[in-house]
């Protein structure tokens, strides 16, 4: 996905999608400082990833006052609120959004995708709120029935059908087969979020550590990868490279 943005860019440097992907992606792989220097503002979602989540809403309120409309501004604020754990201002957002969406769950939706109905999910539960859990959680299992009936696997980075089928049984008291699932979800190869104030009943089970420590060796593998093509006779000079200091650390390892 790196060089597939990192291609883009030298077909059409001025293009601003695969930037956003790029600083997402680098998040991924623990590559911070190039994350957040792809572009002078850092989506909401790449600060959050990186475990900025007051900057995340920082961010987000500033996009949010420069677009009033925007419905994207709007939900991308909620989910920043929900991953700094500030339930209190997350959850009006985020009822509206789910609202809005006619009480479903699309991927690339602005609205309301999987990781707004986990945030919402926690408010819920936080606020006792059980009802409204069961109905976000069935919602999750709807957007993977339609999935499995579309054919679709995943992209695998970002979202996964064994993922979202495992975070659904999980957050419903499944607790053994969601782990396998979210398991199986990771060797699938979406990396799990590590620092989402809504998902800490997860990062907190002890099965979940193992799942864990194998999503971070093979984000060490994939970020290696990368750093073994820019890191030496960079094809990519022109549009990108990595800050001097991630190159010099990356041979004094002798990789």
């Amino acid at each position: 996905a790196i060089f597939g943005s990192l291609d883009a860019l030298r077909i059409n440097p001025g293009y601003a999608r695969p930037k956003t992907g790029l600083a997402y992606h680098l998040a991924m792989l623990g590559l911070e400082k190039e994350a957040l220097t792809i572009s002078k503002y850092p989506e909401p979602y790449v600060l959050s990833y990186r475990g900025k989540s007051e900057d995340a809403v920082t961010v987000a309120e500033a996009r949010l006052a420069a677009s009033p409309n925007s419905r994207q501004a709007r939900h991308y604020l909620g989910l920043a609120f929900a991953s700094a754990g500030d339930y209190a201002r997350a959850r009006p957002i985020l009822e509206e959004m789910w609202q809005l969406s006619g009480g479903k769950i699309a991927k690339r939706s602005d609205l309301f995708n999987t990781a707004s109905a986990a945030a919402l999910i926690a408010i819920r539960r936080n606020a006792d709120d059980e009802a409204g859990v069961a109905e976000l959680v069935e919602a999750i299992r709807d957007n993977v029935r339609r999935y499995k009936e579309a054919g679709i696997v995943g992209d695998g980075r970002s979202f996964g059908v064994d993922y979202e089928e495992g975070l659904a049984a999980f957050l419903s008291g499944d607790r053994e087969r969601g782990l396998a699932l979210i398991d199986k979800g990771t060797e699938g190869g979406v990396f799990i979020p590590p620092s989402e104030a809504y998902l800490q009943s997860l990062y907190d089970d002890p099965g979940f550590a193992p799942i864990l420590a194998r999503q971070e060796a093979r984000q060490l593998r994939e970020r290696e990868k990368v750093l073994a093509v820019v890191c030496k006779e960079n094809p990519y000079e022109t549009v990108w490279h990595p800050a001097e200091a991630t190159c010099e650390q990356f041979v004094a390892a002798g990789r």
